[in-house]
């Protein structure tokens, strides 16, 4: 597999999934698969915010999929794919915290090397979000592809609970511009006090079929 030094941001450095790399290792029955669990980045505020969370059952993660000695994960690119590999607990700008075994696959070299292919064709590195689609999620789908189950919850629930954030307030600026229709303004138009109390009782009016 060719390797390309441009910096994939926030992960790593770019490895292209082109199933060249993987093809000389030897591959037994089955192969253990682990995940790899990093703190985001390197600062030393997130480390130690994340030795706090972890007790609490959560945590701002990077996360990566080990398997046949190399290390998958997801990132932003401007174009193309944004699945990358380096070499296992080595993304150069995370902070390994740990690995954890999550059982083995007993894919063949060739069905793993589809399963590679086919997830950096499904994960675009211009379709990266940091809530709603990213290396935890990606993490997750090469698990359940090597039939092993996914991600402790504890690695995930941070992710998880900003999308659910996310879309609540999603849902508070759409009622918003709901309520300065009520008034006849459009949705570019500023916000005045009382819009979203208006979204509010069109919302209700609308769920009662008024």
């Amino acid at each position: 597999m060719t390797e390309s030094r441009d910096v994939l941001s926030p992960c790593c450095y770019r490895r292209k999934a082109n199933g060249s790399e993987m093809a000389d290792v030897s591959m037994a029955n089955t192969l253990p698969v682990i995940l790899n669990v990093y703190d985001v980045t390197e600062h030393k505020l997130v480390k130690g915010a994340n030795k706090v969370f972890r007790l609490l059952g959560s945590g701002l993660y990077h996360a990566a999929v080990e398997v046949s000695g190399e290390e998958w994960s997801y990132g932003f690119t401007e174009g193309g794919s944004g699945v990358f590999s380096c070499p296992p607990r080595s993304c150069e700008v995370h902070h390994f915290c740990e690995s954890i075994p999550m059982g083995t696959t007993s894919l063949s070299r060739d069905q793993l090397l589809r399963v590679v292919e086919r997830l950096s064709g499904e994960w675009q590195g211009p379709e990266y979000d940091l809530v709603r689609h990213n290396c935890c999620h990606f993490s997750n789908a090469m698990l359940t592809a090597l039939g092993v189950p996914e991600a402790p919850e504890w690695v995930t629930s941070m992710a998880k609970g900003g999308a659910h954030v996310v879309k609540a307030g999603e849902r508070v600026l759409e009622t918003v511009d709901e309520g300065k229709a009520a008034r006849g303004a459009s949705r570019g138009d500023g916000y005045q006090f009382g819009d979203l109390t208006r979204g509010l009782v069109a919302n209700g009016k609308i769920a009662r079929g008024a």
